[in-house]
């Protein structure tokens, strides 16, 4: 009889452990790596006022798929006009490949523009390094 109740207890504690090992919470997560970058270029000096200059992005898929449909917006203040949409679709980017989008922009309105560009595709959003562009003095064109 005593024997039985050291196996009895014995089990108890032996469920009581694996009972608080049950209830210890556990972290589950996965992480989601993002194949795609993009950049953003155009003129380092100073452009004049009224003049048109381009702005090109180079989207790049560090992937082993390609990417389809890839959405391409420049990021920009309203005073700086573009000559088509802000936002490009880029039907294809292959994998370890790149392709590019361009704009052309201009102000009439002098100063310091901060400019990026966003590329998005699934649940994979990038956005370039954020650049100036130098809109210098007054000139006779206008945009």
């Amino acid at each position: 009889m005593r024997r039985l109740a050291l196996v009895v207890a014995a089990l108890a504690v032996a469920g009581a452990s694996s009972a608080q090992a049950g209830d210890r919470g556990a972290v589950t997560g996965h992480v989601l790596v993002n194949p795609l970058s993009v950049d953003v270029t155009f003129p380092v000096d100073p452009i004049k006022s009224g003049r048109w200059f381009q702005v090109t992005t180079q989207v790049a898929n560090a992937g082993l798929t390609p990417l389809e449909k890839v959405q391409v917006t420049l990021v920009r203040p309203a005073q700086l006009n573009l000559d088509r949409a802000a936002t490009q679709g880029i039907p294809l980017v292959p994998a370890g490949g790149s392709k590019p989008a361009k704009w052309q922009a201009c102000s009439n309105t002098p100063g310091n523009y901060v400019v990026l560009a966003r590329a998005v595709v699934g649940a994979y959003v990038s956005e370039s390094p954020a650049k100036v562009v130098q809109i210098a003095g007054a000139s006779k064109n206008t945009c």
